[in-house]
């Protein structure tokens, strides 16, 4: 796989999302219009989308004004910060840890 981040990968940050919607076509449709490489995945009922973001507040924030605007028009359904989810780690011996 090709990754592509106009003007290097150092001026982005990633960003996990995690949300759940019955628009899935359309919510990829979305994220592969940003100008940099983005991932995403299916966890049972659940999108991750690992998005590249530029180091900019105000960009950053468009992308989460964006997710509350989905969220009005309930394109999506349930959202939690993606990287939650991909730390938590469950130990059989110690229950729950995040890390």
């Amino acid at each position: 796989m090709m990754e592509y981040y106009p003007g290097g990968n150092s001026i982005y940050d990633s960003v996990n999302l995690c949300f759940k919607t019955d628009y899935q076509k359309s919510i990829v449709d979305f994220f592969s219009h940003m100008p940099t490489t983005c991932f995403i995945y299916k966890i049972e009922e659940y999108s991750m989308v690992d998005i590249f973001v530029p180091q900019d507040y105000r960009q950053q924030t468009k992308l989460y004004e964006m997710i509350s605007r989905f969220m009005s028009l309930k394109i999506i359904t349930d959202y939690m910060d993606g990287n939650t989810v991909v730390y938590f780690i469950r130990e059989p011996k110690w229950g729950v840890i995040l890390r």
